[in-house]
């Protein structure tokens, strides 16, 4: 199969690119920024709330592509700062990593992750209860939230110890939500010892020393939304939310094929607004004037 143009990129191209633009192109066009963000999902997400006029985004296809641009940016074109990159955060909130001024976040471990944190959520829930007492909807979004992270969080820490054995292939940490979402109880949790049992079962490198449901509960009371991760967090929805509303509203309701792109769409400028990477987005554009990212 022909390679893509794009399978060619790399951080020095991307930062080759903008530091052209920002050396030679910027004064003839108008004082523009660029926005340099991992992948597709990602760029069609922010484009949203990007003022196209000041701010151009760029795909990077991939968070490694995105780090070097900005290292390569920062020692090549020190006297500009027309550029920020957005990146998931994953498990660098836990390891206390250095970020670079122009390197910015997400709230919680990945985009998927921000957006459930927004009353996004609550809203597309809504469109699915509609009908049902107000009252008996407000509860149950309370708790299918509380239950959702709670799961995301345990899952989560599991797919941490796991990276830290060495276990990384998308395929088998996926297979294993499977796993856990096979197991959970009339209530919807999953027990410590059945996600060990599970694991064990399923990779013979798991260290099973390194569990500690002291370290687990610490982790979540600081860092719950890190330790989740957002394609986890789909398929945790997709199982509990039939069960959950059939033990509340007596019917099954399932949520469509396509639930996450109802998601993404539901979160609008009000929700982005609320989050804490849109403050930071603010004070970069007021440390950086007269650079501007945002529509106002």
């Amino acid at each position: 199969m022909p390679s893509s143009l794009r399978d060619h990129i790399d951080g020095h191209y991307i930062a080759s690119e903008v530091a052209l633009y920002l050396t030679y192109r910027r004064k003839s066009i108008g004082i523009t920024c660029f926005l340099l963000v991992e992948g597709w999902y990602d760029e069609h997400v922010y484009s949203q709330f990007v003022s196209k006029a000041h701010c151009e985004i760029m795909r990077c296809d991939g968070k490694r592509n995105l780090m070097k641009a900005i290292e390569y940016l920062e020692r090549w074109i020190r006297r500009f700062n027309g550029y920020l990159g957005i990146i998931d955060a994953d498990f660098d909130a836990l390891k206390g990593n250095p970020i670079h001024p122009n390197l910015l976040l997400t709230d919680g471990h990945d985009l998927e992750v921000m957006i459930l944190g927004t009353n996004a959520l609550d809203d597309l829930l809504e469109e699915y209860l509609k009908g049902k007492n107000k009252r008996s909807v407000d509860k149950f979004k309370s708790l299918i939230r509380k239950r959702l992270f709670a799961l995301g969080s345990k899952i989560g820490y599991f797919r941490m110890k796991l990276y830290a054995c060495g276990i990384k292939d998308s395929r088998t940490l996926q297979s294993l939500t499977f796993c856990y979402l096979n197991h959970l109880n009339s209530n919807c949790e999953l027990s410590l010892t059945d996600a060990i049992s599970i694991v064990k079962a399923e990779c013979s490198e798991f260290d099973e020393s390194q569990i500690s449901k002291r370290e687990l509960e610490k982790l979540r009371r600081r860092y719950e939304r890190h330790l989740c991760h957002g394609k986890d967090m789909i398929e945790i929805l997709r199982e509990i939310f039939p069960k959950m509303t059939e033990k509340h509203f007596g019917k099954k309701i399932y949520l469509k094929p396509h639930f996450d792109k109802q998601l993404r769409r539901t979160f609008d400028q009000p929700h982005f607004k609320k989050t804490r990477l849109y403050k930071r987005i603010k004070e970069w554009e007021a440390n950086n004037q007269p650079y501007r990212v945002l529509k106002e």
